[in-house]
């Protein structure tokens, strides 16, 4: 059995069909496939469960709608990816509460750091304070994180230093350092 951590159906290029490469090493194909079809492809490749991680908070509402549509296949995390952290109003972190609250999500996330763009230094801040307010909503709904980090090591690691004993586990997606600064998001 297999999980994909980390899927992005609720994306609208799925409300139709899209190419998907089908087959074996040797005899792979292009084919078109909608949601429901490449869910059932999953499975029969051994693929049994997605998570599908926020992006916006109108993602978070497609993923738990997706997630009510396929119970068994697909399963939620709740969050703002940091890129679209400064676009977010704060305000909305109570809509985000209460999504969170959802008895099907698993996680929360995708939320991190991404310094990979070049960004106004309000927006790095924007970030931040999402960054260090969904680690408190994945600390009180004692959840596991995904986190999204681009090469913003150094503040990242910081923020969870100080929310290590609070932390619940969880995967570190878009990590692009060695082994010797993985071991530091051990904590």
């Amino acid at each position: 059995m297999f999980i994909d951590s980390h899927i992005y159906l609720t994306y609208s290029s799925f409300e139709g069909t899209v190419p998907c490469i089908v087959g074996s090493k040797e005899m792979e194909r292009i084919k078109y496939m909608d949601r429901l079809q490449l869910i059932k492809k999953f499975r029969d490749n051994d693929i049994l469960l997605c998570i599908e991680p926020g992006i916006d908070l109108e993602s978070n509402y497609k993923i738990l709608e997706l997630a009510n549509q396929y119970p068994d296949s697909l399963f939620p995390a709740i969050g703002v990816h940091p890129i679209r952290a400064p676009q977010t109003k704060w305000s909305k972190r109570k809509e985000l509460l209460s999504l969170a609250d959802n008895p099907s999500v698993i996680a929360i996330g995708e939320l991190g750091l991404d310094y990979h763009y070049k960004r106004l230094k309000q927006h790095r801040i924007r970030q931040k304070m999402w960054f260090a307010w969904q680690l408190k909503l994945a600390e009180k709904s004692h959840l596991p994180m995904i986190l999204h980090i681009r090469l913003a090591d150094t503040d990242t690691i910081k923020i969870l230093r100080h929310h290590k004993n609070k932390l619940n586990g969880g995967v570190c997606h878009c990590f692009n350092k060695g082994s010797d600064i993985a071991k530091i998001y051990r904590l």
